[in-house]
């Protein structure tokens, strides 16, 4: 188990153990983000999945609604990723920031509201248990949820009332 608390690490360890998937990467995501919507950071993590989908490696991500702020860009981000071959999916709600990498490593992002010095603290683990469960919970959300293309037309309005409703508003 590797433990990682300031941003920056988490951003390296994340587009390295990126960069290193072979066949699956499964992705629950929802904020809060490592990059902090910075265009470099993010640009540098979609390069990363980018490549790995040339290289015929298969992306499915779960996508918690985003919010009313990160709307445009959260919309934005998904459609590159998708036109190069990620699939996506949105869902209400996500119990818990993580990744799935070849089924060997999990990635778990947990917030830390009392830490001053980091936002987020994350956990990379290999473990076979822990990757198969990762696996089960991503495959159940993934049948539950809806293509991505359903939510993107939504203006920032609905997306908040949404939100609201799933009880994700601020």
């Amino acid at each position: 188990m590797e433990i990682i608390n300031d941003l920056p690490s988490i951003h390296e360890r994340y587009v390295n153990l990126v960069k290193n998937t072979k066949k699956e990467l499964l992705g629950f995501v929802k904020r809060p983000y490592a990059h902090q919507a910075k265009s470099q950071k993010l640009g540098e993590q979609e390069h990363a999945e980018l490549e790995i989908l040339k290289r015929g490696a298969v992306v499915k991500s779960l996508y918690e609604f985003p919010s009313e702020e990160e709307f445009e860009w959260s919309i934005a981000h998904i459609k590159k990723c998708t036109r190069a071959g990620e699939e996506a999916r949105m869902i209400e709600q996500i119990p818990v920031k993580m990744c799935v990498f070849d089924i060997k490593y999990v990635l778990m992002v947990f917030e830390n509201p009392r830490l001053a010095t980091s936002p987020l603290t994350n956990l990379v683990i290999e473990h076979p248990g822990l990757t198969r469960a990762a696996r089960m919970s991503f495959d159940y959300l993934w049948e539950k949820a809806k293509d991505y293309r359903a939510w993107r037309s939504l203006s920032r309005k609905k997306v908040k009332n949404e939100n609201l409703k799933a009880g994700l508003g601020r």
